[in-house]
């Protein structure tokens, strides 16, 4: 009798919510789609919230500021290709990166068409596009 006083054994009781649910001892598990937190949350109104918005732009701010380079069998190409140089030419390479890099934070995902190809046969810039403008479909099973 003293043993099953003394021996602990844990029923975890669980609670299921519209987005999943969570047991007793802190497990989360997503068993669902639907997510209600009681106020409509995207993306948006996630970067309304100041430390948000300012970690993603910290982040994305320092990727853009890294220097890309390319290396062809171990030794760098010069001069530079101009895709790394100004990828987008509406805007400064800075300004490129740092967009890719808050949309790969915040979607996931980064999308962009090339722009026509140069005399060997690469793309000198791309333009992005945007992730909510983008729609995947299936064609014939493929």
């Amino acid at each position: 009798m003293l043993g099953r006083l003394f021996k602990r054994q844990i029923q975890p009781s669980v609670v299921y919510t519209s987005s999943g649910y969570v047991d007793s001892l802190g497990r989360v598990g997503r068993a669902f789609q639907a997510n209600w937190s009681g106020t409509y949350v995207d993306t948006n109104t996630a970067l309304g919230v100041p430390a948000i918005y300012r970690g993603v732009t910290l982040i994305a701010d320092a990727i853009g500021a890294l220097g890309l380079h390319s290396y062809r069998n171990g030794r760098l190409v010069t001069p530079t290709p101009k895709l790394l140089e100004r990828p987008n030419p509406q805007e400064t390479r800075m300004e490129t990166i740092s967009a890719m890099a808050a949309s790969l934070i915040l979607d996931g995902n980064y999308i962009a068409v090339l722009g026509p190809s140069n005399a060997n046969g690469l793309p000198d810039f791309f333009y992005p596009v945007a992730i909510d403008r983008v729609h995947v479909t299936r064609k014939m099973d493929r």
